[in-house]
């Protein structure tokens, strides 16, 4: 639509295939861990492919890796910018990405708890995180100057 291309799913899979496939993630006796994580738009990012994770790893390797998530920054809140910001509201930007960034990991349980047109609510932590079963540690800073600066 305007040029720009979002490939973040398909880097996720190249990384964690390179982890497996070149680095032997997964085939060392005993078991390894993945923190998989990111920061403001990042961690959204993070949040929407963590339950994923196990299977991109594939069976072998799944068998024997541990995921958890580290979101930093993800817990967007949906709610009406304060007056006066120029911001239009996660309301409105959280539909236009989940519509020309063509997200596929909105979480099957998330899907099915909203109907199709609010389905953008599966990229949002205020929304996706209830229904994300890989364990996480989130940090929502109330100094997030993001955040701040588009809510309160």
């Amino acid at each position: 639509k305007f040029g720009y291309q979002f490939r973040g799913a398909r880097v996720v899979r190249a990384v964690i295939q390179d982890l497996v496939q070149q680095r032997g993630l997964g085939s060392t006796p005993g078991r390894s861990l993945v923190i998989f994580g990111g920061q403001s738009a990042g961690s959204r990012g993070a949040m929407a492919h963590l339950d994923y994770v196990p299977e991109m790893l594939g069976s072998g390797a799944s068998a024997r890796v541990d995921v958890v998530g580290f979101l930093d920054s993800t817990l967007w809140i949906d709610m009406l910018p304060h007056q006066g910001s120029s911001f239009i509201g996660f309301a409105e930007t959280c539909p236009r990405v989940h519509g020309y960034a063509n997200v596929s990991h909105l979480g099957e349980e998330c899907q099915a708890a909203f109907t199709h047109g609010d389905q953008w609510k599966c990229i949002m932590g205020h929304y996706r995180l209830a229904f994300t079963r890989t364990p996480y540690l989130l940090v929502a800073s109330q100094y997030d100057s993001f955040a701040v600066s588009a809510n309160v």
